[in-house]
């Protein structure tokens, strides 16, 4: 099968970007301050702040949510990145659900002391 001039000049034009893709991807990994390429190996890291997760006793079920009312969101993980910045900053991921399909996210609530965070997720039942 023959493949015409302009489908050669296509395919060696793509590899042509995505070897200068890959050359720029690398050179943005070796320029960057990742903090797993640290020059000194012996340095300790900064111990991430304590995160508190509780569920009330009294959980409560499906038959016994009202409509309008605030509903529990079920939290599976939490995941703290302390940044290198000055002042330091700290990035959360929380993956979680929602107790049914009718209930939806309606926000969030932060506040800090100290070295300790509060999140709380809120979720309401039309």
């Amino acid at each position: 099968m023959k493949t015409s001039k302009a489908m050669r000049n296509f395919s060696f034009w793509r590899r042509g970007v995505l070897s200068g893709l890959a050359a720029l991807l690398l050179f943005q990994l070796g320029c960057s301050n990742l903090p797993f390429l640290d020059s000194d190996p012996t340095a300790t890291p900064e111990p991430l702040p304590t995160l508190a997760t509780s569920v009330d006793e009294a959980a409560q079920t499906e038959d016994e949510a009202v409509s309008g009312a605030t509903v529990k969101v079920q939290v599976d993980t939490i995941q703290a990145l302390v940044l290198e910045s000055d002042p330091v900053q700290v990035s959360v991921l929380i993956r979680g659900s929602l107790p049914d399909d009718c209930s939806s996210f309606t926000g969030l609530e932060q506040s800090r002391s100290d070295n300790r965070f509060l999140i709380v997720l809120t979720a309401v039942r039309p």
